[in-house]
């Protein structure tokens, strides 16, 4: 797993940051790529690397924040939620964006990791995730230093799954 990866994990903890700055919600991190606030997603996070011939150039996210939506189509209703408070939304970007600014000049360090653990939704529970078409049921048990999900399968075999591999979702 490149860095690419661990700026996704970066940008999730940092919108973490700024909802628990602005607001008392206290939101988790459903891994890799979503932020939930009372079981329902509000947030998804979108990263691509940019490559040429000597690999990656430089890494795009995109981050989608539900504030005060309220009205979902029928299918979503049950998943889908939104922050729900009056907040200024210019004000939950540049805090984003702050707290992103942050955590990219110490992602070295990985120094992001100890709030995505401390906020995972996924850690300790029983998670089903896709590989090549196949659907296994594992218990995450980690996130390791690259933003993976270290995961223990039903035989009791570790495995660190990638954003590459598969999706997982809760059970």
């Amino acid at each position: 797993i490149s860095d690419s990866v661990a700026v996704t994990g970066a940008a999730a903890v940092a919108v973490v940051r700024a909802i628990k700055e602005l607001t008392l919600i206290e939101p988790k991190i459903k891994w890799v790529n979503d932020i939930f606030v009372d079981g329902k997603k509000v947030c998804g996070i979108l990263t691509e690397a940019v490559t040429d011939k000597n690999g990656v150039t430089s890494v795009v996210v995109g981050i989608g924040i539900n504030v005060a939506t309220a009205d979902f189509p029928e299918e979503l209703k049950s998943v889908a939620g939104s922050l729900g408070v009056a907040l200024n939304r210019e004000d939950l970007a540049k805090s984003v964006i702050k707290h992103l600014q942050r955590l990219i000049l110490e992602l070295p360090k990985r120094t992001y990791l100890e709030d995505y653990k401390t906020h995972s939704c996924v850690l300790g529970r029983e998670v089903v995730y896709v590989e090549k078409g196949a659907e296994f049921k594992a218990k995450a048990v980690d996130i390791d230093e690259n933003g993976g999900l270290v995961v223990i399968d039903q035989n009791g075999n570790k495995k660190t799954l990638s954003t590459g591999e598969i999706s997982v979702k809760l059970m």
